[in-house]
């Protein structure tokens, strides 16, 4: 194509005029650069400058996003914000933008990785929402970028899993948040109470110690590769559950309950873990119970959910997951009761947590 021609509205806003179109993903993608954030130094001034705006290509999320839009309900109903040079422009008027079609005629100011996601796409049904810049310089598409990225308030992770309860489609991730849901209701659960599963204290987690996303987190490891989620997602979407038994989502030894997973088992998979931290609220009571402790704190728990596996494995070998198989393989760790808190063990962050895994397997023998 040697020209864009766009529908397009005119939009007066305090930072200029901007035009709001739509266009065809695989078209904007042929049509679109990016100006990478590099941080140059200029050798006559002997000063560091920014040329570009853009962050680095993650290429996990660009897989994950490729993953998404070839399911059947993919959408990015937000816009692309771009930008045009002048010399690209054949023709404006207030209702129409006509383009020279150059591989650089769009200057991508965000949603580069969305954009990104359509490099191997090879549909034509899949439009696009574009607000377009003209003439911007380097230092205003800077500002836009940084407002976009920066100011704007995020969705809270916890509400983001909270709302998988309600996906019609039975994701690893809906199972992980339906176990967390059954420890903060369950009134026998060592969790109930301690769950904050908005993400903030309310009525069913009036002591609010850890949140959903960080208690799902773990679980999901277990299951499968999460950064597979949206593939996940459309094969079963697209075809059934049944298909993706045999996928290589599963992180090898790591997904221990993946199998548990293709069964949709999980009165098996929530017994196991209530056993399991049943008995870590027997054997260390005084820390469980002890507000100041890291125990129920996200760097405990995620210490006890790398101890987990290591457990897991040896009462699967002796096909025991009781409560007192638990506890007497967990005996050990009696000694540190007491003594687990900040002062003695870090206080966050996952280099706390791998240290803490790390003694604590220290007290025990498998």
């Amino acid at each position: 194509m040697s020209e864009i021609i766009l529908n397009a509205i005119e939009t007066n806003q305090p930072i200029g005029n901007f035009y709001i179109a739509k266009i065809n993903a695989r078209d904007l993608y042929k049509a679109s650069t990016v100006d990478r954030l590099m941080i140059e130094m200029q050798s006559e001034e002997n000063e560091l400058f920014y040329k570009g705006i853009q962050r680095e290509i993650n290429e996990s999320k660009v897989r994950s996003l490729e993953d998404y839009i070839k399911s059947p309900d993919a959408t990015f109903p937000n816009s692309i914000i771009l930008n045009v040079d002048e010399k690209y422009v054949i023709s404006k008027t207030l209702d129409s933008l006509v383009l020279r079609a150059t591989t650089n005629t769009f200057s991508v100011i965000d949603g580069q990785h969305r954009l990104e996601g359509f490099r191997g796409y090879t549909e034509t049904n899949f439009e696009l929402v574009v607000s377009i810049f003209i003439g911007l310089s380097i230092e205003e598409q800077a500002r836009i970028f940084t407002i976009i990225n920066s100011e704007q308030t995020k969705v809270n992770p916890s509400v983001q899993i909270f709302q998988e309860l309600h996906d019609k489609v039975y994701t690893p991730r809906k199972m992980a948040a339906t176990i967390t849901t059954m420890f903060a209701k369950d009134i026998e659960s060592p969790w109930v109470n301690k769950i904050k599963l908005l993400g903030i204290k309310d009525e069913i987690s009036s002591e609010g110690i850890i949140s959903l996303s960080a208690f799902v987190k773990p679980i999901i490891g277990y299951i499968y590769d999460d950064r597979r989620y949206h593939f996940v997602r459309t094969k079963i979407l697209t075809e059934d559950f049944e298909s993706i038994s045999n996928l290589e989502v599963a992180r090898g030894s790591i997904s221990v309950f993946w199998k548990l997973y293709i069964q949709k088992n999980e009165a098996v998979m929530y017994k196991i873990l209530f056993n399991y931290y049943k008995s870590i609220s027997i054997v260390l009571k005084k820390d469980w119970k002890n507000k100041e402790s890291l125990l129920t704190k996200t760097t405990g728990y995620n210490a006890l959910m790398l101890l987990f596996k290591d457990v897991f494995e040896k009462a699967e070998s002796q096909q025991d997951f009781s409560i007192e198989n638990f506890n007497h393989l967990l005996k050990g760790l009696k000694e540190m009761e007491g003594t687990i808190n900040s002062t003695n063990y870090g206080a966050s962050g996952e280099k706390a947590a791998n240290d803490l895994y790390k003694i604590f397997k220290s007290y025990i023998n498998l």
